[in-house]
């Protein structure tokens, strides 16, 4: 398995036929059509502040380690989207960890 940014570059380059990213890309040779909706969630343990009040602010969320997909993912790719369009730097955030797959972080 590999970042949507690899499965973009291998649809365009013919070696694969069709693809499934988690971001939309702007390139024109790709015909895009939205397949499934999903969720982006914050995960944190049941005794951390976060887990009871339902909400996490920005300020909040920056300052906090956090754990985040690799760059090329569309998963990373539509979080610094979110943040940029609310005015914040994604490089403002406290990157603790930088992991590839979704595997990665899964807790099964």
């Amino acid at each position: 398995m590999t970042d949507s940014r690899e499965i973009i570059d291998l649809v365009v380059g013919r070696e694969l036929e069709l693809g499934v990213v988690g971001a939309v890309t702007g390139r024109p040779e790709l015909a895009v059509a939205p397949f499934a909706r999903d969720e982006i969630i914050v995960v944190c343990a049941p005794s951390h502040p976060w887990a009871s009040s339902g909400e996490v602010g920005f300020d909040e969320l920056l300052r906090a380690p956090v754990i985040v997909q690799q760059p090329g993912s569309g998963v990373r790719a539509v979080v610094e989207a979110a943040l940029r369009e609310r005015g914040v730097n994604p490089a403002q955030l406290n990157v603790f960890l930088e992991l590839g797959l979704n595997e990665s972080v899964s807790t099964r």
